[in-house]
């Protein structure tokens, strides 16, 4: 049996242990895990935790502290709008 797969923070492994990728990587309709498991589910509503940002484009989670930091984090760059 194979160890489980850690990886670092802000990434999640593949179904398959193969690799850690990165949570923009999750339903972006581009198979980034061997076994497809970054693709699957994906219709399912996201929900963030309370210190996370949804980007609804692409259902992604980023941590509040990347909101309105400046760099866009979510596809559409909805984490730096309506910024003061």
């Amino acid at each position: 049996m194979l160890a489980e797969l850690v990886c670092e923070n802000g990434r999640i492994a593949c179904s398959d242990g193969s690799k850690c990728i990165g949570q923009t990587n999750l339903c972006d309709n581009s198979a980034d895990c061997a076994d497809n498991s970054d693709e699957e589910n994906c219709d399912s509503p996201v929900t963030c935790n309370e210190d996370e940002f949804l980007c609804e484009d692409s259902d992604m989670c980023i941590p509040l502290s990347c909101r309105c930091d400046g760099r866009k984090d979510c596809i559409d760059g909805a984490d730096e709008e309506s910024c003061k």
